[in-house]
């Protein structure tokens, strides 16, 4: 049974080229083969003619095929699903090769051994996590995961459109985490041995080297992130009885990035009654004292300091007062999150439209809250007459936009203002060649048309 898996089947020890060769011949040749078989079939049943299994010609005595047959190439059919499942669901490994599984007393449960699959070349053991697997299953299961929430949210129809996908989403994380690994990566990364690997699993690997070596990082960037989506659209609240909490006040359409916020602390999430508005709050100590530490010395709103203070002394957590020379690029994303709006506004000339303007810009109450985005990015800061008599700060040249939209690239927002954000570039692409005001029936029209329905996305 082994040589003829094998050497038969495989054609070596495991499955590799050689294999591949076999069973492309076999599929290319089958079809012939089987064409052949009931053209032989066809010809003899002319010749002979039919017959049925009672033996009898008559044509007044035939056996008909429904249900006798029918339910006999069912019972079949039922048969072969049967086995599928039950190798599918309880056996998956036992048709593959052997060698990846491996009993190893990596996680001790009552007892016992804990048997999993690990791929024999890439098995690093890292320090600060006890266990990670590479395998392939767990991509499957996040696959079949992600298919049940789409259907199950009636999403499908919204995805499956292409001319509402955002490509450029795609093309920022493809060229971060896709990049091909050579062996200059050794000093970077050290992983050297990950040279020549595949597209496939390039980007997995970065990931989980990425979980080690940059959690850290990752973590701090997260609460400075954290820090300007309060600073935004946050508040401490100290009631009367001296309870402490916070709470995030976000468009309903941001659900995903409380829920990101949710996964990572804990917290309540709800909608908002009588706007279209959902929050996320914080009221358990436990989950304040983890909030405090996260964004202390990341707090630079006037207004949110001494709120944060207050908690800080409830808490009896020394205060760190934030370094506004310096402040982290994370920290602009989550107050654009919170306060901040893309949009462009076309302009006519008699009745033709002639321009557009695209306008980048964050609003609030106080002047000094605004500064730091006129220092990092430039553009002006105004009194807004026409609305709640509030600041906005706006940027409107076109090397303003690339500026900020570079920087962007770097630490994305996690808001559906993202979608926006990364059509900068097709937008000055599509104005540049006057998309807007060309004919409707050219193709450059079409493009246009087809980019206003990406830019009003409103899934990310």
């Amino acid at each position: 049974m082994y040589y003829l898996k094998y050497s038969v089947v495989w054609g070596g020890f495991s499955v590799s080229s050689a294999t591949i060769n076999r069973f492309f011949s076999l599929h290319f040749t089958l079809p012939f083969v089987l064409a052949a078989l009931v053209a032989g079939h066809l010809l003899y049943l002319h010749i002979s003619g039919s017959s049925n299994p009672m033996g009898t010609t008559s044509n007044a005595d035939r056996t008909s095929f429904h249900p006798y047959f029918s339910f006999k190439d069912l019972v079949t059919v039922y048969l072969f699903f049967l086995i599928f499942t039950i190798i599918v669901l309880y056996a998956p490994d036992k048709l593959g090769q052997l060698w990846p599984f491996l009993l190893s007393p990596v996680q001790w449960i009552g007892g016992g051994f804990m048997k999993y699959a690990v791929c024999w070349k890439y098995s690093v053991c890292f320090e600060y996590l006890k266990q990670i697997i590479y395998n392939k299953t767990i991509f499957i299961s996040y696959s079949i995961l992600f298919a049940i929430i789409i259907i199950k949210n009636s999403f499908y129809s919204k995805i499956l459109s292409l001319n509402n996908l955002n490509t450029y989403i795609v093309k920022s994380y493809y060229r971060g985490y896709n990049q091909p690994v050579t062996k200059d990566d050794y000093q970077k990364s050290l992983i050297y041995y990950w040279v020549d690997t595949s597209e496939t699993l390039r980007v997995q690997k970065r990931k989980m080297f990425s979980l080690i070596k940059n959690n850290n990082d990752n973590e701090i960037k997260f609460n400075q992130w954290l820090a300007g989506l309060i600073d935004g659209d946050g508040c401490f609240l100290v009631s009367q009885k001296g309870y402490i909490s916070c709470e995030i006040t976000v468009a309903l359409e941001d659900e995903k990035l409380l829920r990101i916020i949710q996964n990572k602390i804990g917290g309540s999430v709800k909608v908002r009654s009588g706007v279209k508005a959902i929050r996320i709050r914080f009221q358990n100590k436990v989950l304040m004292i983890s909030l405090a530490e996260r964004v202390n010395g990341f707090i630079y709103n006037s207004v949110r300091i001494p709120q944060f203070a207050r908690v800080c002394d409830i808490l009896n957590i020394p205060i760190k007062l934030p370094n506004f020379d310096i402040i982290p690029l994370p920290w602009f994303m989550g107050f654009f999150d919170a306060d901040g709006t893309v949009n462009f506004y076309p302009h006519f000339k008699n009745q033709i439209h002639y321009r557009n303007q695209l306008t980048i810009s964050v609003g609030n109450k106080h002047y000094q809250n605004l500064l730091p985005f006129k220092i990092r990015f430039g553009g002006h800061i105004y009194f807004d007459k026409s609305g709640s008599g509030g600041f906005i700060w706006e940027i409107n040249s076109k090397a303003e936009h690339l500026n900020f939209y570079n920087e962007f690239l770097s630490f994305p927002c996690k808001s559906v203002k993202a979608n926006r954000l990364f059509l900068i570039n097709e937008y000055y692409e599509l104005v540049a060649l006057k998309a807007f005001s060309a004919h409707i029936d050219s193709g450059i029209h079409k493009s246009w048309l087809k980019f206003i329905k990406k830019w009003n996305n409103r899934i990310i």
